[in-house]
């Protein structure tokens, strides 16, 4: 399963991103001065208005004209993406409305970190594969 690994770098806020798994690459990236966006999977359908950009194109062009909320429920695909406003010092996960692409996240203060695979988290420091039992009672019916 293709994928990729990120963390915010608890001493300067910087965005490291990195293939993980058996990563081929990502479908589509963009860097602009404004905002850095990542997306791996398709978008198989958009507005009419967004045709001819590339998937990171639309997520980024339409976060920077703050149409992104809008824009997610129109779109389907099999997807998950990274749009990091460096200015805003905002940081978006985003999957398909299914989940098809699930994107899983760890925090321990003053880490956190991100991935498509849970795997790729026993590399982070800090990580810990201990269960918590209390956390577990919210599965238990």
């Amino acid at each position: 399963m293709p994928g990729w690994t990120g963390n915010l770098n608890p001493k300067d806020k910087r965005l490291n991103i990195r293939p993980g798994g058996n990563f081929a690459g990502f479908s589509s990236s963009i860097e602009k001065l404004n905002v850095r966006a990542f997306v791996q999977g398709t978008i198989y359908a958009a507005p009419p208005e967004f045709a001819g950009q590339s998937a990171a194109e639309l997520l980024a062009s339409s976060y920077e004209k703050g149409l992104l909320e809008k824009l997610l429920p129109q779109l389907d695909g099999s997807f998950s993406a990274i749009i990091y406003g460096p200015l805003k010092t905002e940081l978006l996960l985003i999957t398909d409305r299914l989940g098809m692409q699930p994107i899983y996240i760890w925090e321990d203060p003053p880490y956190f970190g991100f991935s498509t695979e849970l795997k790729e988290f026993l590399e982070l420091e800090g990580f810990s594969v201990d269960l918590d039992p209390e956390s577990m009672q919210c599965f238990w019916i």
